[in-house]
């Protein structure tokens, strides 16, 4: 299945191109969030990361969607 991961980094962007992308991919499931890069607690990236199986793939717009995560959290 793919899971899709959608990040913005401040309040004022707007994540409609990303989950657009996303749902052309044919994301099953999106996991969506606001939050810096230099931002620690991602939590819907750990939630996102968690739910993947061995048979899933990852999906995000762009590579930096993924930057930052703090290997703690997982």
């Amino acid at each position: 299945m793919k899971i899709g991961y959608c990040r913005v980094s401040t309040d004022d962007q707007n994540p409609d191109l990303q989950l657009a992308a996303l749902q052309r991919a044919e994301c099953k499931r999106i996991f969506t969030e606001k939050a810096s890069e230099a931002h620690i607690k991602r939590l819907q990236l750990v939630k996102c990361l968690a739910s993947l199986h061995a048979s899933d793939v990852l999906v995000v717009w762009r590579l930096e969607r993924l930057c930052y995560l703090d290997r703690s959290q997982l």
